[in-house]
């Protein structure tokens, strides 16, 4: 399964690439399903990253399901990272493990489009519910790109479009 999706931002591309690589840890200000978002430093990131990774908390429950996602591509220069992205505290998630690319590309001086490439790693029961899940991890995706347009052009946080 391969998930491709993308939006056009009315701000230059390195404005809206310090959000998603720099900023990388800084998740919750723009991503609405994200209740609060850390840094983390692992052995198997990337070097030319700003961190290791980060850890995305969905849940305000200690203990909730959280998202580890660490940084095995990270590029200044091009703009562009590439995540692992594994679910943590439950186990009936149908997914072992997400991988991402992130690209931001400029389209003008004061535009760029941000591109999001996933491809989910599905247990043996996500085979099964592949169809709903395409259709869900399509939506989830657009809606997280419509949130960093907000955030980017507003400096709004938005919980859910």
């Amino acid at each position: 399964m391969h998930i491709l999706k993308s939006v056009q931002i009315d701000l230059p591309a390195d404005d809206v690439w310090t959000i998603i690589g720099p900023e990388f840890d800084e998740a919750y200000k723009w991503m609405g399903p994200v209740k609060h978002s850390y840094s983390i430093t692992e052995d198997g990131a990337h070097d030319d990253a700003p961190m290791s990774g980060r850890v995305c908390e969905l849940s305000n429950k200690k203990g909730g399901l959280q998202a580890h996602e660490l940084i095995t591509y990270y590029s200044d220069q091009a703009r562009t990272l590439t995540m692992i992205v594994t679910p943590q505290n439950n186990s009936l998630i149908p997914v072992k493990y997400n991988e991402v690319s992130i690209q931001v590309m400029p389209v003008s001086d004061e535009r760029c489009e941000v591109i999001w490439a996933s491809t989910p790693k599905l247990k043996p029961m996500g085979k099964v519910l592949a169809p709903l899940l395409f259709m869900g991890f399509n939506k989830a995706f657009g809606d997280l790109l419509r949130q960093l347009k907000i955030y980017a052009e507003s400096g709004k946080t938005v919980l859910a479009v």
